[in-house]
């Protein structure tokens, strides 16, 4: 699978690439040194937040609280209802992707 762009949505399709009963093999095609972040999760601004709250935020459509059970494994205090910073959701969106490229 040739997985063009390392954004949100290339991390969610690595994702779920990881969790078929027998993952394919798969490139991503990212120019960026720090893949995973895409523009939208790649700014330097603290004051750039998401726009819908961190309960729905999970990359996995049948888990969407895992980006809070994330935070709270980060020591992050994040409540359901908090529109959070997008360096924070591009952490998670990275640290997942890292998990995921060790894995195959």
């Amino acid at each position: 699978v040739l997985i063009i762009g390392g954004g949100a949505s290339a991390v969610a399709v690595v994702a779920a690439l990881g969790k078929t009963a027998t993952p394919p093999a798969f490139i991503l095609a990212e120019k960026s040194a720090t893949p995973g972040l895409g523009v939208a999760y790649s700014t330097e601004l603290e004051q750039h937040i998401l726009n819908v709250p961190a309960a729905v935020m999970g990359i996995d459509a049948e888990r969407p609280d895992g980006f809070i059970s994330w935070c709270s494994q980060n020591q992050l205090a994040v409540a359901p209802t908090d529109f959070v910073s997008r360096q924070i959701y591009g952490r998670y969106l990275q640290e997942i992707l890292s998990h995921e490229l060790k894995r195959h």
